[in-house]
């Protein structure tokens, strides 16, 4: 590999919504003003990362300048019409008649690829006809999703040395095939986050049915983010090639939220506990009596809705404790007391809660991290860097960039970190994982915020490649001490002016 870090960049957008598809925006919008841009020869993207991949991708299949592309995806995200414009999709029926989308189920996660095609047009065999046309300088296009039949990740990617579309289970698709894979399914899929949408089939979804596999069960495929949220391991997978560094725009912050907690005695425990009992539903009937003999339909519907669902949830829980009886051969049913019902409906909420946000995206993070950190140790360091929405929001006892570890090398140089950036970071990283803008976000200008964001924690993180972890050969060479020499100016005028760059890129 060369001296120089950023001969040849791999590129990760995370997911994480709109916040993961600005901050990526602000990331690649520096590496363009380092003139960096063209060096990245690989962008690996999960969920609302690959909005932002995928808007690339269509902007290399265009042939569009920087500049042009920025200016285009800025006012698409200001728009903010894709949440609305996808439940107009799902309700006209006439649309789902069109010859483009007949093959497709009328879902909701459909409606979104729907509207996304209408954005990004393209295909996975546009972007290889680009990269074969010298059109595109990125080799490998890799939008990451999950394989619910099978439990792996799939892989949505472009032809490349011999890296495979899908998984193990997805045979090889021929060109016709490749340039029907539209880049709209590869966003929708790769940001189908379970319990917001339903899985987009592999490849009813994707293909029409002349060009669909033979013999290909349908696949069930959901959100990149479930296995790999941060997209780092497609980069190390069979086919490999070792780039000159490894740049990582991360959206997903690595604390624990609220450590977990029984629920006792709350309100909503209470209700149920109450509304359980068999005197509360003979009282519920009677009130529903009370409300038809009133003559108040609406009421009554309304409570008579109440008691059925009441009904049908002593029933349930009479039909599990007969099951569990015969199925663990005890003597006797198997109760609960129904006092305690609403804590156990609590704390099992809680549970999959905590374990889907914490424990099982926390623990893939890490995983993903200790390939770069760890496994491969000897051979990246001094060539990685994550960049990471919440670290300059200096929330630690020490006032200091978060997870830092080469702080008293950079302080000498940089200072602290001004209060301006440290605002401006922590109210991005408190943006929700949503794919819209309310009207408070764009009276506080959040866009403007998270692509700020992104563009001076790029700058920072540059900054702290250099003079933290690379080599004293490596800082020697002059590619490298010229774009340390920009990136610090850059950084200074961010202290400043947190908006300069993005000013200049909207005109």
């Amino acid at each position: 590999m060369s001296l120089n870090p950023f001969q040849s960049i791999a590129l990760c957008f995370s997911g994480g919504g709109y916040r993961a598809s600005t901050f990526g925006l602000g990331n690649l919008a520096f590496l363009d003003h380092l003139g960096l841009r063209k060096q990245v020869k690989a962008i690996s993207t999960v969920s609302g990362g690959t909005i932002t991949g995928a808007a690339y991708a269509q902007a290399q299949i265009d042939g569009q300048e920087f500049p042009a592309f920025f200016r285009s995806f800025y006012d698409w995200l200001a728009n903010d019409q894709l949440a609305a414009n996808a439940i107009s999709n799902l309700n006209n029926d006439r649309l789902w008649q069109d010859s483009t989308y007949r093959h497709k189920r009328q879902t909701p996660i459909n409606a979104f690829a729907i509207e996304y095609q209408k954005a990004f047009p393209g295909s996975l065999g546009e972007i290889e006809d680009a990269i074969e046309a010298g059109k595109c300088h990125v080799d490998r296009f890799v939008f990451n999703a999950t394989d619910f039949s099978h439990g792996l990740t799939f892989r949505i990617q472009n032809q490349a040395d011999k890296n495979k579309f899908g998984n193990f289970y997805t045979p090889f698709l021929s060109t016709t095939q490749r340039h029907a894979v539209k880049l709209g399914d590869a966003i929708a899929a790769s940001s189908c986050f379970p319990g917001g949408f339903e899985p987009i089939g592999f490849p009813n979804d994707f293909l029409p049915v002349e060009l669909r596999p033979d013999d290909l069960p349908e696949m069930g495929i959901m959100d990149g983010g479930i296995l790999d949220n941060q997209g780092i391991e497609s980069l190390f997978a069979s086919g490999k090639r070792m780039y000159d560094s490894y740049f990582i725009c991360d959206v997903e912050s690595p604390y624990v939220g609220s450590p977990f907690a029984f629920s006792g005695v709350t309100p909503f425990a209470r209700l149920v506990t109450w509304l359980i009992q068999i005197w509360s539903l003979l009282l519920l009937v009677a009130v529903t009596a009370t409300a038809f003999w009133l003559n108040l339909p609406w009421l009554a519907v309304f409570l008579g809705a109440i008691s059925l669902l009441l009904f049908a949830l002593r029933i349930g829980i009479w039909s599990i404790s007969k099951k569990a009886q015969a199925m663990l051969g005890l003597p006797q049913p198997l109760t609960m007391p129904i006092h305690k019902v609403g804590n156990y409906i609590l704390d099992r909420m809680n549970s999959l809660l905590s374990m889907a946000n914490d424990v099982t995206l926390k623990g893939n993070r890490r995983n993903s991290y200790f390939l770069l950190y760890n496994f491969y140790e000897k051979e990246l360091k001094g060539r990685r860097i994550a960049s990471t929405i919440y670290e300059l929001r200096c929330r630690n006892a020490e006032n200091q960039p978060e997870n830092e570890r080469y702080w008293d090398k950079i302080k000498p140089i940089i200072g602290e970190i001004p209060d301006n950036l440290k605002k401006i970071a922590a109210e991005s990283a408190a943006f929700p994982t949503v794919l819209w803008f309310t009207p408070a976000d764009r009276e506080n200008k959040m866009l403007d915020k998270l692509i700020t964001t992104g563009m001076f924690t790029a700058c920072y993180n540059i900054l702290a490649l250099i003079i933290g972890e690379c080599s004293e050969e490596q800082r020697q060479d002059p590619a490298v001490q010229e774009i340390y020499t920009k990136t610090l100016a850059a950084w200074q005028r961010f202290a400043t002016d947190p908006y300069w760059l993005i000013n200049e890129l909207k005109g």
